[in-house]
């Protein structure tokens, strides 16, 4: 089985979040796309603890009765910082005897040009191949030269040639805050969750 994680605070999940989702499942032909909320990000310690359950509750509305999409809440198991090395980990130990190949995962070309600095990053990029969401960087000659030399040192990777919807989780939040509307950034379910709710007032 060739899987593929799509791993994120989902704070909340968005419209651009499943876009990209279907984009690398359409082009890939991917089994199974996870989706993993993180618990508590490396990058992102001071996250709200309290709403971890409505981000999770968030995502497994937003993926409901979507074919290859599923979520994981891998990471509130481990009750503490969720580094990538770890939960790649426990996916191939969950699914030992399905999984083809490497896990590949979906990611940021912002956040893998710093990819060398992750937690056990050298053990991380020989059970992952990375699909990298580029945007417009053809032309940028120091983004070009550190792709080069993370391929020389081992990382296996593949840019994708994604425009991504420009919807931001925290530009999300900010427009609840301001009683602006989101109808158009986030799944119509996921919008009346965050309303019920009382979220990110």
């Amino acid at each position: 089985m060739k899987i593929c994680l799509l791993c994120g605070t989902f704070n909340p999940i968005h419209n651009g979040h499943l876009e990209i989702a279907k984009f690398v499942q359409k082009k890939f032909h991917f089994e199974k796309i996870i989706f993993i909320p993180s618990f508590i990000s490396p990058f992102k310690q001071n996250l709200d603890k309290k709403i971890a359950l409505d981000r999770l509750e968030m995502v497994k509305i937003a993926l409901k009765s979507k074919k290859h999409f599923d979520l994981s809440d891998i990471e509130f198991n481990f009750n503490e910082v969720s580094y990538t090395y770890n939960t790649i980990c426990a996916i191939y130990k969950k699914y030992k005897d399905e999984i083809e190949g490497k896990i590949n995962f979906i990611i940021g070309y912002d956040a893998f040009l710093n990819i060398d600095r992750w937690y056990k990053t050298d053990e991380l990029k020989k059970l992952v191949k990375f699909l990298v969401c580029t945007r417009d960087v053809k032309n940028n000659q120091n983004i070009n030269e550190k792709f080069e030399s993370l391929k020389a040192n081992g990382y296996d990777f593949e840019l994708l040639d994604f425009a991504p919807i420009d919807i931001s989780s925290s530009q999300i939040r900010e427009n609840i805050k301001v009683n602006k509307k989101i109808d158009s950034m986030v799944p119509k379910e996921v919008k009346e969750y965050i309303y019920e709710k009382n979220l990110y007032r």
